[in-house]
């Protein structure tokens, strides 16, 4: 069996001035990985000179046990006791109040949300997807690994570009309160928009807990988020006439009327953020961002 895989090039930091990579597998997204790394996967799988452009290439159930064993040689860990013969595995370069709060988090099923960042300056990188959800466990060999379960995402064929199955990541960029009202609106539990399994938890700044109501459990000594303050953003309304057509069912008559739509743009200093269709979601957009980033909490 082959598994499709490729190299994306992301930036970060203020100014964008720091590099990372990640790996993807068969069109999703996979850890992150450093330039010495990448560097030495390519020389130990001999991988062309195509991965590096980003191009896809399939690798062999070989080369990707390859590829995870070469990937948990760069991490030393911290071992905590679990209770079993099986211990938790976090990062060595992990604060120990940082691994208490989601040790905490975890053992009470605790909704959270995550600050990726720079766990050496504080500096939060500003995502939203992929950190919200629930702290669990992988099942590894020799230890277990903590997990952000986070929300049900379609299976995608590659082969006909398309999707199947529930996905809920939408969710991913709403603040954790509308998300309340959302399982609330539709009956839902928690786990009924959660998927089954997650990513490995590596470089968190900051540890929110709670969906309704939220607290910071843990923020990095020099924490700095990206700044949604009022004075650092704008908002851009731009009114669009559309045309459109009905018809009668009496008479086929064709009647022809006008209705406007409003577009919202967001900027952030200076720079268009992001772009929404309605008012209700450029706001939970909004306010999502302020939260991830720590704006208004010490």
């Amino acid at each position: 069996m082959k598994t499709v895989i490729n190299l994306n090039k992301n930036y970060f930091g203020e100014g964008h001035h720091h590099v990372g990579y990640s790996i993807g597998e068969n069109g999703y997204s996979g850890s992150g990985w450093k330039e010495n790394q990448v560097n030495a996967l390519i020389e130990k799988l001999n991988l062309p000179k195509e991965f590096l452009d980003g191009e896809k290439i399939e690798i062999s159930e070989e080369q990707r046990a390859e590829m995870f064993k070469l990937k948990s040689s760069f991490v030393v860990y911290k071992l905590i006791d679990n209770g079993n013969d099986k211990k938790i595995a976090y990062p060595e370069d992990m604060p120990d109040d940082l691994i208490s709060a989601l040790e905490t988090a975890r053992k009470n099923k605790s909704f959270v949300t995550l600050s990726n960042g720079d766990m050496q300056t504080g500096e939060a990188w500003g995502d939203l997807f992929d950190t919200k959800g629930r702290i669990g466990l992988s099942r590894g060999r020799d230890y277990m690994f903590p997990l952000l379960i986070s929300f049900k995402r379609a299976d995608y064929d590659e082969e006909t570009d398309t999707e199947s199955g529930e996905s809920y990541d939408f969710l991913s960029e709403m603040h954790t309160s509308d998300i309340a009202k959302y399982l609330k609106e539709n009956d839902f539990e928690v786990s009924d928009v959660l998927s089954c399994g997650g990513d490995i938890i590596g470089s968190v700044v900051a540890v929110q807990v709670g969906l309704t109501k939220t607290k910071v459990a843990y923020k990095h000594p020099t924490f700095k988020g990206k700044d949604f303050s009022p004075k650092n953003i704008k908002v851009e309304v731009e009114t669009l006439t559309i045309e459109c057509k009905t018809t009668s069912d009496k008479n086929d008559e064709v009647k022809t009327c006008v209705k406007e739509e409003k577009k919202f743009t967001l900027l952030v200093g200076g720079e268009v953020y992001s772009r929404h269709n309605t008012k209700d979601e450029f706001d939970s957009f909004l306010r999502a961002n302020r939260q991830i980033n720590l704006c208004g909490k010490e």
